[in-house]
């Protein structure tokens, strides 16, 4: 996109800032390029709040990390918006609460005090999160996501061990990310060694 390309802070050609072309791009793009674009607004000195009614429908249908972050930073900023944020993080938490973005996004929560409904089997302590595995399985097999003895990636690794032994392994280690493939999706993954599902721990 040229646009993102422009060297100079402003630009004169007012063409490229008409309402009705920034609300098409904020609602065409994604991922990098949304991000890109709207820094680009900002240096142009654009008030994203004119737009806010537009970016928070951005939010609503965003499904990535990249994109509902950057979207919450920027809307957060009106007050007004606070409950509507708050709805959409809770209702999002298993697309943004993954990987590096996990405590990314609880950091951002605890500075604006958002009222995010945090799950019972970690604590986001000093900027980072820490899991009670124990915890983790079990609710993720009252559910019917996992298994008992579900394909183990241990520091992107994947570790074998004895079935039936896997919390007493992971008990072990201070565990900051746990990320999950239910066992419906993991069977046509990686077959019946799939059948319990999959998890990658992420260990301090």
């Amino acid at each position: 996109m040229s646009l993102l390309n422009c060297k100079s802070n402003k630009i004169n050609n007012n063409t490229e800032l008409k309402s009705e072309l920034i609300i098409s791009k904020i609602n065409s793009l994604a991922g990098y390029d949304l991000g890109t674009y709207l820094e680009y607004l900002k240096r142009n000195e654009i008030k994203l709040s004119d737009y806010n009614e537009t970016l928070k429908t951005k939010l609503q249908k965003s499904e990535f990390p990249y994109d509902i972050y950057v979207l919450t930073e920027i809307i957060v900023n009106k007050k007004e918006n606070k409950s509507f944020i708050e709805t959409e993080l809770n209702s999002k938490i298993l697309k943004w609460d993954t990987g590096n973005w996990g405590n990314k996004f609880w950091n951002l929560i605890e500075k604006e005090k958002l009222n995010i409904k945090q799950p019972n089997f970690y604590e986001f302590e000093n900027g980072i999160k820490k899991y009670n595995f124990e915890k983790f399985l079990n609710a993720k097999i009252r559910n019917n996501e996992l298994g008992q003895n579900p394909l183990l990636f241990l520091n992107d690794e994947l570790t074998s061990y004895e079935d039936g032994n896997l919390i007493s392994i992971l008990k072990e280690y201070e565990i900051i990310q746990i990320d999950y493939i239910p066992k419906k999706e993991s069977v046509g993954m990686f077959g019946k060694r799939g059948i319990d599902g999959k998890i990658s721990v992420i260990t301090k």
